[in-house]
């Protein structure tokens, strides 16, 4: 970048000194705004380089944060989910209800990142899982393949002050590649923590190729073993003490 101005500024200083030249030997016109503009060009290159070397030296890596969402936050992860997966969603009023039946199985992953020169910081959602805790009829219609995620009303779901006889991982969505590295690493870490203080008892029910893919990578098994279409039952896993999902 440095010799780029160097080389510019050089060719704009003979261009500058046309007339001293011109007392020597008599050069066209042309020569002079041929000058200009290759001096002109070296500067606008170095100038281009060096504001991308700067922005790249300053920018901050955007930071993350799993969040309990609260009540207020529904509207706003409705949106996120019908802008991703289609209106076909439960609705805010629906949400409303299993929030209030038990508001600590809602999650948020929030992205924050910091302008380059730091004015204001920008926070919004990129991912979402959910972790209902269940009762054991849940739990035996999960067993059986007669309960779906979409199911779920609040007579399946335990309230806070009662112990869950297993949770149902549903909802897992993210924006983009990091926005879903962080989602899964947040969604296996509280998988590990409720393992261990709560049930180890796990059940989902993949809705795409991609999240059928994770269930296995994950050793989720299904209830129901030779169907042809493996995303047409609920899977399974029993989480050890420790066991953080790898």
């Amino acid at each position: 970048m440095k010799h780029l101005f160097e080389v510019g500024l050089g060719i704009l200083a003979v261009a500058a000194l046309h007339p001293e030249i011109d007392r020597l030997a008599i050069l066209p016109a042309w020569f002079y705004v041929g000058l200009l503009i290759i001096g002109l060009a070296f500067l606008i290159v170095g100038a281009v380089l060096w504001i991308r070397h700067f922005i790249e030296e300053h920018r901050q890596e955007p930071r993350y944060s799993t969040e309990k969402l609260r009540k207020g936050d529904i509207p706003a992860l409705r949106k996120f989910m019908v802008d991703r997966l289609g209106p076909d969603v439960l609705s805010v009023a629906e949400t409303y209800k299993l929030y209030d039946r038990n508001p600590n199985m809602f999650f948020g992953i929030y992205e924050e990142k910091t302008p380059l020169f730091g004015f204001s910081n920008t926070r919004r959602l990129v991912g979402h899982f959910s972790l209902v805790p269940i009762t054991e009829a849940a739990r035996k219609l999960l067993k059986q393949n007669q309960l779906k995620g979409n199911q779920f009303t609040t007579e399946y779901i335990t309230s806070m002050r009662k112990k869950p006889a297993g949770f149902y991982i549903g909802g897992i969505i993210s924006g983009g590649t990091r926005a879903r590295g962080q989602t899964m690493g947040a969604l296996l870490g509280r998988i590990a923590l409720e393992a261990k203080r709560k049930s180890p008892h796990f059940y989902t029910r993949p809705i795409s190729p991609d999240g059928m893919r994770l269930t296995k990578k994950y050793g989720f098994e299904p209830v129901i073993q030779g169907l042809p279409d493996p995303m047409a039952t609920v899977h399974y896993k029993h989480y050890t003490s420790g066991e953080e999902g790898e």
